[in-house]
């Protein structure tokens, strides 16, 4: 009886491995999860280790220093939306250490004065959307080491900071957006003004009226971010002496969406020729024309980011530090001299001072009308991305830009038969990206004049040949990226004529036939590994075992043993999956040896505990609340013992089950519901716990059916089928007579002697 109890044992331990391959995972200590979780509390289980806590969407209603559990190495938490009213002033105190404190949503009624300044180590800090009326109201003195402070839809009036904001030496961000800031005032800008030049002050979707003017007077900033933020054009004229002086890197103006409060039409955007600024993203909710003086103030920009603006009449200056132009749904238009402007964009002229050989720019650009002739004067143009811009190409829509040098395109449909005629006359390029374009076939005039091609990529299309190779031009290509395509073989033909300096080849996730046609093909990939990029990404084609194409022998070919080379195969892979499974899951081995060798010594083993309780996370509630309840606080009170509070942390799952839950135990009780069945977790401690009791000789296992289960379901555990047919077991049901009856049958079973 014993060995057929061990034999069955074996089995459900090896069922639980296959279990477990097919989608069972190990999270590691360091994070921890209870996100929309429904939870009340926060659980002691969580390992002291954690140093991520993603406790977000429950309902805790109060933070107390109980509620926490000691977590020394926490540094992340985050409670977005938990319902959270009251802050206490110890709330923190077992979760001193945090770095990332995120608070979003929670509707703050009470915010103890001392609650977050024991953070002493905290970085960022987001309290957006909390009902928040005044900085004031923070008492974040102690918090030298801050960063990032995020206030977001809010209800703040006044940007000012704390003074005791200026031994914020690391500070790099303060987010204001969204919130009832309309006035600025010279005072408010004092503690920013010395606090450096590396902060991002984000006052969007703020209403501002009002502007003291020398507000923003000397103050120095990594970044503003101005969008949504102005109410009217009289509002836009009143405050540009109030920002007269600021200095800022970046500068993000403009408007995303309309608002009640703004105006309908476009405004004025004279107030930035007051402010000394690096790079410029305008951004338009409407498609609006960009005045050539407003042009002008951009001049010493490095780099400009126009969104659904139009350039029309520009007039003829120099961009002298411009390394970087985007325009994104707009339009680049011509004047009425036929001369767009941009050709006043750095050039090697003379007049310029400085090394500028090294300028490239990028053009984002929404053509209208196909115009032939829009890029004409952009003779200096180095850099050109139309990627996914869905315009309309045609064969001369790239004459005259004779010194461009990269050319982007990805994610565009082409007309058949247009390459033979698009890349004319572009006889300095350099890249050349046309990936993800749907394209199928190149004809092999393409790229008659790309004679210093150096880069092609053509990832993600429907290529089936590369006979293009064979053309002389590209005799100086160096990088070809030809990944993601339908190439099943290169004809011996083309392998003669691929460019001699070729370096970097990538041929992965290509469908290569790999038989005996293409033995050419198969023996250039392997003897050319070190110019492949990823070779080990090259799979066959016609192998249901996706083999490598590297890993066949086109030797074979001549003999066609193919059986032998399968049972190889299938043997190798078995012997390593064997030694993996061994080696995984030595401790569900471990257990079985323990069963043959000595499962007597078990029995002088002292009992910690009345029950261990067999149930599904799922049904934790029922177990917490009523389970628990009306057995360990009844009388005599009985002690359970449960998996997420009585396992002991750090040690294997499989251990606390054995040691601490059934040898541990004088009972087992079942809880047997839809989520135990489907628990491949719960089916495993069952299995265990009736092969250890069977062979303790003791009937110790209770079965509670907490709801109706499918019958076929209980068959497909065949142990749990077996017992309920022989043993008497315990149902639950839901009104306060049959309850009374069974909390007493449930009491009198657990205190029985075995």
């Amino acid at each position: 009886m014993a060995a057929l109890t061990v034999y069955r044992f074996t089995l459900s331990v090896l069922w639980m491995i296959l279990t477990s391959l097919c989608g069972a995972k190990v999270i590691p200590s360091l994070q921890y999860s209870c996100f929309r979780r429904n939870l009340s509390y926060i659980p002691t289980s969580i390992p002291p280790s954690t140093q991520h806590l993603d406790f977000s969407f429950n309902y805790l209603t109060t933070l107390q220093r109980h509620m926490f559990p000691r977590l020394p190495f926490l540094q992340h938490l985050d409670l977005t939306r938990c319902h959270i009213q009251n802050i206490d002033n110890e709330a923190f105190f077992n979760v001193r250490n945090l770095s990332v404190l995120v608070l979003t949503g929670n509707p703050l009624k009470y915010f103890g004065r001392s609650s977050i300044n024991v953070l002493e180590k905290i970085h960022k800090l987001v309290l957006v959307e909390i009902g928040l009326l005044s900085l004031d109201s923070l008492n974040l003195q102690n918090l030298t080491s801050l960063k990032e402070l995020k206030l977001g839809t809010n209800r703040i009036l006044c940007v000012a900071l704390p003074m005791y904001s200026v031994t914020f030496k690391g500070f790099t961000l303060l987010d204001l957006h969204g919130n009832n800031i309309s006035v600025i005032r010279a005072d408010d800008t004092s503690v920013l003004r010395q606090m450096g030049s590396n902060v991002t002050l984000i006052l969007s979707r703020n209403p501002i009226s009002f502007i003291e003017t020398g507000a923003f007077a000397g103050l120095y900033l990594k970044e503003i971010n101005l969008f949504d933020t102005f109410i009217s054009s009289t509002v836009v004229r009143d405050i540009t002496g109030g920002l007269s002086g600021l200095n800022v890197i970046r500068l993000k103006i403009g408007n995303f969406e309309e608002s009640t409060w703004q105006e309908t039409v476009g405004l004025p955007l004279d107030y930035i020729c007051v402010i000394y600024f690096q790079e410029i993203y305008l951004h338009q909710s409407n498609p609006s024309h960009l005045p050539s003086h407003i042009l002008r103030c951009m001049a010493n920009c490095s780099k400009i980011y126009l969104s659904r603006v139009v350039l029309e009449t520009w007039e003829h200056f120099h961009f002298q530090n411009l390394k970087e132009m985007i325009v994104v749904n707009g339009k680049i238009s011509h004047s009425s001299a036929g001369r767009s402007g941009l050709e006043s964009l750095p050039s090697s002229s003379p007049e310029l001072t400085g090394s500028l050989s090294e300028t490239s720019f990028l053009l984002r650009l929404q053509f209208e009308n196909d115009r032939s002739d829009t890029m004409e004067n952009l003779r200096y143009l180095k850099y050109l991305d139309l990627s996914y811009s869905q315009i309309t190409f045609n064969t001369k829509l790239f004459h005259g830009l004779s010194s461009l040098k990269e050319l982007k395109m990805a994610g565009n449909s082409f007309a058949k038969g247009i390459f033979s005629q698009l890349f004319l006359n572009l006889t300095t390029l350099e890249v050349l990206d046309l990936s993800n374009c749907a394209i199928e076939n190149i004809p092999l005039n393409s790229f008659h004049d790309l004679h210093h091609l150096k880069h092609l990529i053509f990832s993600g299309n429907k290529l089936i040949t590369m006979d293009f190779l064979t053309g002389p031009s590209l005799s100086k290509l160096k990088y070809l990226h030809a990944d993601n395509n339908y190439i099943a073989g290169i004809s011996p033909s083309v392998l003669q004529n691929i460019p001699a300096d070729l370096s970097v080849f990538d041929l992965s996730f290509n469908p290569i036939e790999c038989s005996c046609t293409q033995t050419e093909f198969i023996s250039w990939i392997i003897n050319h590994q070190s110019v492949l990029k990823d070779p080990q990404l090259m799979s066959c084609k016609s192998s249901s075992m996706n083999s490598r194409v590297i890993n066949f022998d086109p030797t074979h070919c001549v003999h066609r043993n193919r059986v032998i080379i399968t049972v190889s195969i299938l043997a190798a892979v078995t012997v390593l999956l064997l030694s993996a499974l061994l080696y995984k899951y030595q401790f569900y081995i471990h257990y079985c040896f323990i069963l043959l060798r000595g499962y007597r010594m078990s029995r002088q083993q002292e009992c910690s505990y009345d029950a261990f309780v067999i149930y599904s996370s799922n049904d934790e509630t029922w177990v917490l609340d009523e389970l628990v309840e009306n057995i360990e606080k009844g009388h005599p009170p009985i002690q359970l013992c449960l998996h997420e509070r009585d396992f002991q942390a750090g040690k294997s799952i499989t251990s606390n089950i054995v040691d601490e839950g059934i040898m541990g135990s004088r009972k087992v009780i079942v809880v047997v519901s839809q989520h135990f069945l489907d628990s491949s977790w719960c089916q495993f401690e069952f299995e265990l716990a009736q092969s250890w009791l069977v062979l303790r000789r003791n009937a110790s296992i209770i079965i509670i059916i907490l709801e109706d289960v499918e019958d076929k379901k209980i068959k497909r555990l065949f142990g749990l089928y077996k017992y309920l047919k022989k043993n008497t077991y315990l149902k639950w049901k839901a009104n306060a007579l049959s309850n009374t009856r069974f909390w007493a049958r449930l009491r009198k079973a657990i205190i029985a002697k075995n």
